[in-house]
């Protein structure tokens, strides 16, 4: 090694690389919200065969709490479920049973139909669990199809967030809300003022996705008193089943 060699060896030892040594990372762009939608469609029908075999070579312990509440906030009633799911054996339930589930992809399914439904608009991309997500706004769009049951006024109403595995295509995370009230039979029964729902789901090594955590609150009003009620279910010591 020459002089001059170990001289720049020195120089970049002390003060790092020179400026014209150095690489510009540019951000990858953003793809067309249209384009996102289209990658999303195309992978929700191939899904119910990675939920099965989820199912089939993992163990994990699942809890399910459900909390209701006066218009005070007073605790009225609690229960809780727990049990071990493993392949082809449900070991549990270890306390009381309850009612309510938490996010399912029949809830809401990802179809055309339920696209022509909301504004989408592309806002960045985040880490999802170690993975990059295509951040996805939403919100009811100007001209909805017209609402044939209860769950469609509830779709026709719900706006938020959703994030896209960039890789996967798959809805890896979501907040979902009310953005008015819903009467339930014409506002006689009861309504429903304040809905939020957020759940965030996890790939395993071998590319199978599953819900981790979901929560649901609901607030509205039932006959003459209102109340809330907080559902929770989330999936611990997941382990694969040799």
């Amino acid at each position: 090694m020459n002089r001059y060699s170990s001289l720049f060896t020195l120089m970049v030892l002390v003060w790092g690389p020179l400026p014209w040594t150095a690489r510009s990372s540019e951000p990858e762009p953003l793809p067309a919200v249209e384009t996102v939608l289209q990658w999303v469609l195309a992978r929700a029908g191939q899904e119910s065969e990675p939920d099965r075999e989820f199912n089939q070579a993992y163990r994990y312990t699942h809890t399910r709490v459900t909390e209701q509440r006066d218009g005070n906030g007073g605790l009225k009633k609690r229960e809780e479920k727990t049990s071990i799911r493993h392949p082809g054996l449900e070991v549990g339930p270890t306390n009381s049973s309850t009612r309510g589930r938490a996010y399912e992809k029949r809830d809401f399914p990802p179809s055309e139909e339920l696209v022509k439904r909301f504004d989408f608009t592309l806002s960045g991309r985040e880490v999802v669990n170690g993975r990059t997500a295509l951040v996805l706004d939403f919100k009811p769009a100007n001209s909805q199809p017209a609402a044939q049951n209860l769950q469609e006024r509830f779709i026709n109403r719900i706006a938020g967030q959703v994030w896209v595995d960039e890789t996967d295509h798959v809805l890896a995370k979501a907040k979902l809300r009310l953005t008015e009230k819903v009467n339930v039979f014409g506002g006689l029964v009861g309504n429903v003022t304040r809905l939020e729902i957020a759940f965030d789901r996890e790939r395993t090594v071998e590319g199978f996705w599953f819900t981790r955590r979901s929560n649901w609150h609901l607030a509205g009003r039932e006959l003459f008193s209102q109340r809330t009620i907080d559902f929770q279910e989330h999936k611990t010591d997941v382990q694969k089943v040799e």
